[in-house]
């Protein structure tokens, strides 16, 4: 086998396994904070709409992203991420 192919398989394996954790968090997301409503089910949604996209610009060949479709995503994963820093911060405080 050669050099090439041998890097080509273990990128691939590596990439499966960072696949299985990605799915695990999303599927995590939704039974431990979505469900139970710690986080707006919007949230999980966005959520959901960025790790699709993500799979699709890492695993699909030639994949376009119309800037307009996609620019009102920043303001909504930053308040996705300001979320979750808050709940974060709540739950720290309750800990210490």
């Amino acid at each position: 086998m050669i050099q090439e192919t041998k890097t080509l398989i273990l990128y691939r394996t590596e990439r499966a396994h960072e696949a299985l954790d990605e799915a695990l968090i999303l599927t995590l997301l939704h039974q431990k904070f979505v469900k139970p409503g710690v986080v707006d089910a919007e949230m999980g949604r966005l959520y959901d709409k960025l790790f699709d996209t993500r799979q699709k610009g890492d695993y699909a060949d030639l994949v376009y992203f119309n800037l307009d479709e996609i620019r009102p995503w920043f303001e909504e994963t930053k308040n996705f991420v300001d979320s979750l820093e808050k709940l974060i911060k709540k739950k720290l405080a309750t800990i210490t």
